[in-house]
């Protein structure tokens, strides 16, 4: 299963691949993947375009949760709805606004990909307890 992460620049998405990555999970990429449907299901990939962490493994898996990062004291995973979801997506994607078509695409497919799996507002401090909560949770 696939596992997406999303925020600003400096959030923690690398530390929080890397402390996932520790914990025996596979990295595909620490910054920028790429989510599409096979067969009406979501998948996430890699893109070639990395954060600070070189690693990238060109391996694809179904999409089982968006994580909407925060960072935090402790760590805590709350279920957001599909607005709030798609709010953060549109804050932190990347989505053609320049053009009418591409930016009504990218909503629907957005739109799509909530509507299949859970999202969640993952605030998280930067230890290896925040990998364990995600594996014994989502």
């Amino acid at each position: 299963k696939g596992i997406a992460f999303g925020g600003r620049s400096g959030i923690g998405k690398t530390t929080l691949s890397r402390l996932c990555r520790d914990a025996g999970a596979t990295l595909l990429n620490d910054d920028r993947c790429a989510l599409y449907f096979r067969d009406g299901v979501p998948w996430v990939c890699p893109t070639p375009w990395h954060g600070e962490e070189p690693e990238i493994n060109n391996q694809h898996a179904p999409l089982a949760a968006m994580l909407h990062l925060d960072q935090g004291p402790s760590n805590q995973l709350t279920p957001l709805d599909e607005v709030s979801a798609l709010s953060s997506l549109l804050a932190t994607g990347i989505a053609p606004f320049y053009r009418k078509d591409g930016l009504e695409n990218v909503l629907d497919s957005m739109e799509q990909v909530l509507a299949h799996v859970p999202s969640y507002r993952f605030s998280f401090a930067p230890t290896p307890a925040a990998a364990e909560l995600l594996q014994g949770q989502v």
